[in-house]
């Protein structure tokens, strides 16, 4: 389970990992060729994404529940999902993951990402903290 929150100038995600009643802290928030990028689903989608999208080789197989939050550094929002077709998100801010309608919701009422995200952890199963923060100064 995860949460990934961004706005046009930070992506943030939580930490944790759950595998049955087992939860590790990993890394799902990333820097590749200067852009932010967030991946909630299933951990092997991980590697082959990240390295086809600093590469933009052949596009890998990627498995179900899969969903990949890109933040460039033009403040642009893009989604990736299984298929790899990009969306252009044109809101302010966007979520991914299993605490993406409790971080949206939070940052409608004003909340930045990493509070939004931080907010998740302490609301739903599956999300835990730190929070990893990627920011444009």
């Amino acid at each position: 389970m995860t949460v990934i929150a961004a706005n046009k100038d930070m992506l943030c995600g939580d930490s944790q990992a759950s595998r049955g009643d087992l939860s590790s802290k990993v890394v799902k928030v990333f820097e590749v060729n200067g852009d932010f990028i967030g991946i909630a689903g299933d951990f092997q989608n991980f590697a082959p994404f990240i390295e086809w999208y600093a590469h933009k080789g052949e596009k890998p197989v990627i498995t179900d529940n899969f969903v990949a939050l890109i933040l460039t550094p033009s403040g642009k929002m893009i989604e990736y999902s299984e298929s790899l077709y990009p969306m252009p998100i044109m809101e302010k801010y966007h979520s991914i993951g299993n605490g993406s309608e409790f971080a949206t919701g939070a940052m409608a009422a004003g909340a930045t990402p990493e509070e939004a995200v931080t907010m998740a952890c302490k609301r739903i199963h599956g999300c835990g903290l730190p929070v990893v923060k990627k920011e444009r100064k």
